[in-house]
């Protein structure tokens, strides 16, 4: 039921629909028009290689270096900033036929993408719901792989397809007009020492996106061009037809299988290693490597999908800064860049280096599979990982559900585990002291126990690090 109840349509708040268009528009046109990873036939024409390197790369470091600038309330206008010098500097660049000028243009063009990046991530995290989310990242996906298939296809021509970027670029930015401080101030959990907190295994998310982001983007993306040389059919339809499916296969997992969370990271890494096998052994067949190509869009797409799906849930279910911020430095910086650098490294020898990284990929996932079930059991057993098959986290400790505590008596437990005394919780809680020991001494014998030590015994496993 609470499956199902993650894809219900009617979970998406009117209100949050400006929120929902910015991400589906804005990211489909930074990834089809701007980015290194994507190259389509438009983006070919407009940048070369080593232009769209340097934009994704700029573009990386500044949504690293703008998420710790950031506070959350300075989102409205810092996304209004960052999109004026966005369109500036988009006309500039195109329409100045002069070398520097054009540097110049596109160096503040992935700057401002940047800038508009870090904006657009906070009210993501903080303000929408997970189907709200859900849909967002299914959705810009989708619309991803179709606009690249239309080019590929020729029905949008390079002129066609510059007038549409600069169409999809108006409707990614002109819903900033309408961002509210309001809909974060909203979201706000009404007493922040009270937010749950996480333990260290949260961060393995991070380390998993960061495996992800080199392998399937960045090895991948070698593989791709490898088979290219390899075969007479272009293999990039096929790879955008396996992204379609990728975001069809996601969407099933969530409205069938329980553990969805587990399943679709399973299934996205056992595409990549499929797709490397039939790399290595298809002796340059088109049938092979087309099936290679389709695996391969599928398995990247339902990571590119699960990163932010999850980033999202996890922030806003510890309504965590800290950890949205170490995401996109980890992710961005250390997945992203030093991905694509790898790449270029590589672009002098590409049958060769692209042999070695498919030998390193797959004896790396190897290893990741052989710890498998302690990541099944410590990573995928979290509370954000239940969380995010519902229609929103739950922002409350469900271990304490089954002894029908009262919400002080939960508050206070709570504020407890955290280490603090009972001074200090009726201080956060603005009670008297001894209201506050009424209430313990209720809460001890709901939970049968006697004392501060029984208690952090009794919820040892549930102790973590507070939230920055």
């Amino acid at each position: 039921m609470s499956i199902k109840n993650l894809i219900n349509f009617k979970n998406i708040k009117k209100s949050n629909l400006t929120y929902i268009l910015v991400w589906i528009f804005y990211y489909a046109w930074v990834i089809v028009f701007t980015t290194w990873w994507t190259s389509s036939p438009v983006t070919v024409a407009v940048f070369d290689a080593e232009m769209r390197a340097m934009l994704h790369i700029i573009n990386l470091t500044a949504s690293a270096v703008f998420i710790f600038i950031l506070k959350r309330e300075w989102y409205v206008v810092s996304s209004r900033i960052s999109a004026v010098f966005l369109i500036v500097s988009s006309v500039i660049f195109l329409t100045i036929q002069n070398d520097t000028a054009q540097t110049v243009a596109a160096i503040v063009l992935a700057v401002a993408i940047g800038g508009l990046n870090a904006s657009i991530l906070i009210p993501f995290v903080f303000v929408l719901n997970n189907t709200e989310k859900f849909y967002s990242v299914v959705f810009s996906n989708l619309l991803i792989s179709v606009m690249i298939l239309l080019q590929e296809f020729g029905t949008l021509k390079v002129t066609d397809s510059i007038i549409f970027s600069l169409i999809m670029l108006a409707l990614s930015i002109l819903p900033t007009i309408f961002f509210k401080k309001s809909d974060l101030l909203e979201s706000y959990p009404k007493n922040l020492s009270l937010v749950p907190k996480y333990s260290k295994i949260t961060y393995l998310t991070i380390a998993l996106n960061c495996v992800y982001a080199i392998m399937c983007k960045s090895v991948g993306k070698i593989f791709l061009q490898n088979a290219d040389m390899q075969t007479a059919i272009a293999l990039e339809p096929y790879f955008y037809f396996g992204a379609i499916l990728g975001c069809v296969v996601y969407f099933l997992i969530y409205m069938v299988f329980r553990n969805s969370n587990q399943t679709t990271w399973n299934v996205t890494f056992s595409t990549f290693v499929a797709a490397m096998l039939l790399y290595s052994f298809g002796n340059n067949s088109n049938v092979v490597l087309g099936f290679f190509a389709v695996l391969l869009g599928v398995g990247s797409t339902m990571g590119m999908i699960n990163m932010y799906y999850i980033l999202g849930v996890i922030g806003k279910k510890y309504f965590s800064i800290k950890y949205v911020r170490l995401s996109i430095l980890f992710i961005g910086t250390c997945g992203g860049v030093s991905g694509i650098l790898i790449a270029l490294l590589t672009k002098q020898s590409p049958i060769t280096a692209g042999m070695a990284l498919a030998g390193f990929s797959a004896i790396a996932i190897v290893i990741l599979l052989m710890f498998s079930p302690t990541l099944t059991q410590k990573y995928f057993c979290d509370s954000w990982a239940s969380d995010s098959e519902k229609s929103d986290v739950n922002t409350s400790l469900n271990y304490l559900q089954k002894y029908n505590l009262s919400k002080r008596e939960s508050e206070i437990c709570q504020l407890l585990l955290q280490g603090n005394t009972l001074r200090q919780a009726a201080a956060i809680l603005d009670i008297s002291y001894a209201t506050v020991n009424t209430y313990t001494t209720t809460l001890y014998r709901k939970l049968n126990i006697n004392s501060r030590t029984e208690l952090l015994i009794l919820f040892k496993d549930y102790i973590v690090e507070p939230v920055n």
